[in-house]
């Protein structure tokens, strides 16, 4: 339920891509000797090396990477979020950004904590973020701002750097077993 209401309801998928020249834009022999075939008006040709990732739901384009990249599906990062439910936290916000391409969640621990030089209590965070566009890996940090937006990410991830409460995990070859 928390993953259809924070708009993460859906897989990524690996499809081949291509690049096509439109008629017009190559000549046949042109075409041919770069390894294009002839498709409808212009021509077609498989990328080797390049995959596409793609919204299961929309088929909305997310990415273009090498094909070695390593998919983190929304569901492993509720999978993460569930294993800090066993300390106590429970879902705060959960944000969809730019058509999927970031995703983010927040997690509350309902037990107030007083920060050292400042008397008044705050309700820690748990956050999660993830990118489907290659700009950012799954990222695990604690610390005192709620993810709204993508600044607020932002300034979550700096926080979690600067706390030392970062765990990163880059979309590279084993990237589900290290988690």
């Amino acid at each position: 339920e928390a993953m259809r209401l924070a708009g993460h309801n859906w897989d990524v998928l690996e499809l081949p891509s291509f690049t096509a020249v439109p008629a017009g834009g190559a000549t046949a022999d042109q075409a041919s000797s770069a390894g294009f075939r002839s498709f409808g008006n212009g021509f077609l040709r498989k990328d080797e090396g390049i995959v596409s990732h793609v919204r299961s739901d929309t088929l909305d384009l997310l990415h273009k990477s090498s094909d070695t990249y390593e998919i983190i599906q929304n569901s492993v990062a509720y999978d993460v979020a569930e294993l800090l439910f066993e300390q106590g936290f429970q879902y705060e916000t959960g944000i969809t950004l730019d058509g999927g391409k970031l995703c983010a969640l927040t997690l509350k621990l309902d037990e107030p904590i007083t920060l050292p030089g400042d008397d008044s209590e705050v309700l820690p965070f748990g956050c999660l973020s993830w990118s489907h566009d290659g700009s950012a890996a799954l990222r695990v940090r604690s610390g005192a701002i709620r993810q709204v937006c993508a600044n607020t990410v932002s300034a979550y991830e700096a926080e979690g750097e600067r706390l030392g409460t970062a765990f990163t995990f880059r979309h590279t070859n084993n990237v589900h077993a290290r988690i």
